[in-house]
């Protein structure tokens, strides 16, 4: 366990019995675990502090939460428990529509008990905890039978696994479960690559498809693309290139009939990203950046002392490339000098970059703390700051406008100067 951030790690209490249990509270000192004993169920926090309660209800919990004197203990199927610190009286919670549902997850948040069920119904499900009025919280993809596997708070909302439709959140003050897209880098990152008229939509992990004009009608791209367990995409004028999870890097100039397929280069499921610029392809990957100059046949790195570093994202301009990695966003000059962002203001953590477009010589970034511009290609910055609530994510202009994409689903809009 630890109580600073992982600085000092020591052991758990012994004794806990067989099944434990564990999660994050303040009680008292911001760690407990609860363990099954075979006569209850024993809250223990890590300075060695303890409650047992007793009692023949206690026969299968499968999580639990605690919120100043009380104690919220899923049983699977029969029920949530109500445990009370002080007296150590246990009474079961009013279930409603909820009753004989298997409640596989809970968490406390801004004063609310959610419910993860498991199997069933499904679905994330919350009551006040000073009331009895559960409701449920609908997702924004209109699924239904969702299959809750985890759950877990910040200071924006609740973060939610589930089995087959990946991590979805609610924002404070949110009744609607959106889905955790490019929040998550390496796992669903999606793009979007004008091509004609139409446009070519990528998931990362489903497939490569395309739309018509109007973004109505989608279709998968091509009939002939090898199946893989992952995709990326980018186009270079007539070309499209498609990088997927097995390291092969395929070029298709007739729209996807048919496919040239390049040697090996990749090693499995490292690449991040595919962008062009100026008839070079760059990709993004685990192991820094290649640049391939003839169209994906040969590749070399970026520049080698970046061979160690995990790029996302690669955002190219004649005056400045930008780097979107897991250690920071790196800036580089045409003359090949290397920078960290750095913007020169005070924050609680340390700034960063999630995206950037540059347009008539302007750099727009979103990130945190929030939208930064730069008038000399990231010299220096300014930056209007955002409520930690919001993490802007993706950014787009189009015409006059500065589209931002957040991780709660929202799309913002603001003109240029």
């Amino acid at each position: 366990m630890t109580l600073d951030h992982g600085l000092a790690w020591f052991a758990a209490p012994k004794g806990l019995g067989d099944s434990v249990l564990g999660g994050r509270q303040n009680y008292p000192n911001g760690m407990y675990t609860g363990s099954i004993t075979s006569t209850g169920f024993i809250l223990r926090s890590v300075c060695g502090a303890s409650v047992e309660f007793a009692g023949p209800m206690i026969s299968d919990i499968s999580d639990i939460a605690v919120a100043h004197e009380r104690v919220f203990c899923a049983n699977k199927r029969g029920g949530i428990l109500q445990m009370d610190v002080a007296s150590g009286a246990i009474t079961p919670l009013y279930m409603g529509y909820l009753n004989g549902e298997f409640i596989g997850e809970l968490a406390i948040h801004n004063n609310y008990l959610y419910a993860g069920v498991r199997q069933g119904m499904g679905n994330l499900h919350r009551t006040p905890l000073n009331a009895s009025a559960w409701e449920t919280l609908q997702n924004d993809r209109g699924l239904s039978g969702v299959e809750i596997t985890w759950l877990t708070c910040s200071d924006r909302g609740v973060y939610v696994g589930s089995r087959e439709h990946g991590a979805l959140f609610v924002q404070n003050g949110s009744t609607v479960l959106r889905s955790v897209s490019t929040a998550i880098q390496r796992s669903v990152v999606q793009s979007l690559n004008p091509f004609g008229k139409s446009t070519i939509v990528t998931s990362r992990l489903l497939g490569v498809f395309i739309t018509d004009s109007m973004g109505q009608n989608i279709r998968p791209f091509s009939n002939s693309l090898p199946p893989s367990s992952e995709y990326a995409v980018t186009v270079m004028d007539s070309l499209v290139f498609v990088a997927n999870g097995e390291g092969s890097v395929l070029r298709s100039n007739d729209t996807g009939r048919t496919w040239t397929a390049f040697p090996d280069r990749f090693p499995r499921s490292v690449m991040n990203t595919l962008t062009t610029h100026r008839n070079l392809l760059y990709a993004s990957t685990i192991y820094g950046v290649q640049v391939s100059a003839d169209s994906g046949r040969t590749w070399r790195s970026l520049n080698s002392a970046l061979d160690e570093e995990n790029v996302f994202k690669t955002i190219t301009h004649d005056s400045l490339m930008i780097l979107i990695a897991t250690n920071g966003t790196l800036l580089i000059r045409p003359n090949g000098t290397v920078e960290r962002f750095n913007p020169n203001i005070e924050a609680e953590h340390q700034p960063r970059l999630s995206d950037a477009v540059i347009h008539k010589g302007v750099v727009y970034a979103s990130g945190y703390p929030g939208l930064f511009v730069s008038k000399d290609y990231g010299r220096t910055w300014t930056v209007t700051e955002i409520p930690k609530v919001v993490m802007m994510r993706t950014l787009s202009i189009v015409g006059n406008e500065l589209f931002m994409a957040t991780d709660s689903g929202e799309l913002l809009a603001t003109p240029l100067p």
